[in-house]
């Protein structure tokens, strides 16, 4: 077992974090971690991989120093490929921040209007989405993976924060973060049968059928549901990072194995009276 160590040890300003252009004037606080040299197990945010606890702890550390949040008030959730949205708030804080047993169980979506609370997604090809309602002082962050896209969790998400805030989607700004694209995506007849035969089929056309087989659009999926539901498409940031693509400096099962790490995407709606930075 790798046991901690600071040889690779970097201040959390030096840290290469991903942000989003369009919530840079967002009173949120924001971040998504990257795979990088600087860090043990090259910035790994996940218990669930490795022997090396200790390490994902330090990362963890690190990587909220970087973004801005406390990284024991981070709430990540048991993430399942469904299309589970749950609201949290202070109660919650800390739960997966130390240990996966301690994270929310079966879920692939957050969502909370309570300031000074991080909420997280873990991902290493799939899209996370990060969710802002500036009028309602209300965030998100969702896990969506094939299963998720094709069973609507983008739309899932919309709808539980219409019920939990009143949010208009109208108002929502959302981020579409760094994920396989849609040349790297290879996948199998049970991706696509999945997709045209399920009730979002005629908001997006995300499958391209090439004489190697079939390539699925994660995000053009996602994105079509994001529009139909009522959020409007200048709103809707998406990243053109490719993980598979993005030569080592983002986690991707696709392109570096099963057994690699995870980033994860954060957002936090700051103190009242504090604006983020």
């Amino acid at each position: 077992m790798q046991q901690a160590t600071d040889t690779k040890a970097t201040s959390p300003a030096d840290l290469p974090v991903y942000r989003f252009r369009s919530l840079a004037g967002a009173n949120v606080v924001h971040g998504v971690t990257t795979r990088t040299e600087s860090l043990p197990l090259h910035g790994n945010m996940s218990y669930m991989v490795g022997e090396a606890p200790d390490l994902v702890a330090q990362n963890r550390q690190a990587w909220a120093g970087a973004i801005g949040y406390e990284a024991d008030r981070l709430v990540l959730g048991r993430q399942v490929h469904e299309t589970s949205v749950v609201v949290v708030d202070e109660s919650n804080a800390g739960n997966g921040a130390d240990s996966v047993e301690s994270s929310i169980r079966r879920v692939d979506g957050l969502i909370t209007s309570t300031p000074d609370l991080p909420i997280g997604v873990m991902a290493a090809d799939c899209v996370p989405i990060l969710i802002v309602d500036p009028e309602r002082s209300a965030v998100g962050a969702i896990h969506a993976g094939w299963r998720g896209t094709v069973d609507g969790i983008a739309t899932a998400a919309v709808q539980a924060m219409q019920n939990a805030f009143g949010s208009d989607p109208a108002d929502l700004q959302v981020c579409l973060g760094p994920s396989i694209c849609r040349s790297c995506y290879q996948v199998g007849d049970e991706v696509v049968d999945r997709w045209e035969s399920g009730r979002f089929a005629r908001v997006a056309s995300p499958v391209d059928v090439t004489s190697s087989g079939y390539y699925f659009d994660l995000r053009a999926a996602n994105l079509g549901q994001l529009r139909e539901v009522g959020v409007r498409n200048s709103s809707i940031e998406v990243s053109d990072l490719c993980t598979k693509c993005a030569n080592g400096s983002m986690f991707s099962r696709r392109g570096l194995g099963p057994k690699t790490g995870l980033f994860t995407s954060v957002i936090m709606l700051p103190e009242p009276g504090l604006r983020s930075t």
